[in-house]
């Protein structure tokens, strides 16, 4: 609807702009006419309804390298909200489809789309080879990401707590970290 709106704005201004560049430049052709100017250049054609709404024949684009940067924004994401432990603010340039397909996935697809191979992504966003585990691009309901389950003191970890005594203990010889 928006669109129709705007093209009656565009089809108007380009009517009106016609109308006032050949009241404008009237008394220069009435004036080359009349001094035998050249006519060297063709008048152009009258821009018929018709054409005027008619787009520009494109050029055919490949899309493949527009897939490929989604696909490393995708997984740049992916990783940020992983590290951020909840989902991390859309690129300005995220296609809309996408960027509200995102804050909707769980921590795992997440998981699945930051550590997938780049060509998978990009398949996955074609939605020509899913990944497993990870849902299509579509909508999605929102779901909010539980925290993330920290290991119980003194049992290890990637990361020990410093209040923890026992992980923080070091002695040299004995063995014990």
């Amino acid at each position: 609807m928006l669109k129709k709106i705007f093209s009656a704005i565009v089809a108007g201004l380009k009517a009106i702009g016609r109308l006032v560049g050949g009241v404008v430049t009237a008394p220069f052709r009435a004036l080359d006419a009349a001094f035998g100017g050249g006519s060297d250049v063709p008048p152009l054609p009258a821009a018929t309804p018709e054409t005027e709404d008619v787009p520009a024949p494109s050029k055919t684009e490949d899309l493949t390298k527009v897939y490929e940067q989604v696909a490393l924004a995708v997984m740049q994401w992916c990783v940020e909200s992983l590290t951020a432990d909840a989902p991390a603010s859309m690129p300005a340039n995220m296609p809309r489809k996408i960027a509200e397909w995102l804050p909707r996935l769980t921590r795992e697809e997440c998981f699945a789309l930051g550590c997938a191979e780049y060509a998978a992504v990009y398949a996955h966003i074609r939605s020509s080879e899913l990944l497993t585990g990870v849902r299509s691009v579509r909508p999605l309901e929102r779901v909010e990401w539980p925290p993330e389950p920290r290991p119980a003191p003194g049992t290890g970890g990637l990361i020990s707590d410093p209040s923890d005594e026992a992980s923080s203990t070091f002695e040299v010889g004995s063995g014990v970290l």
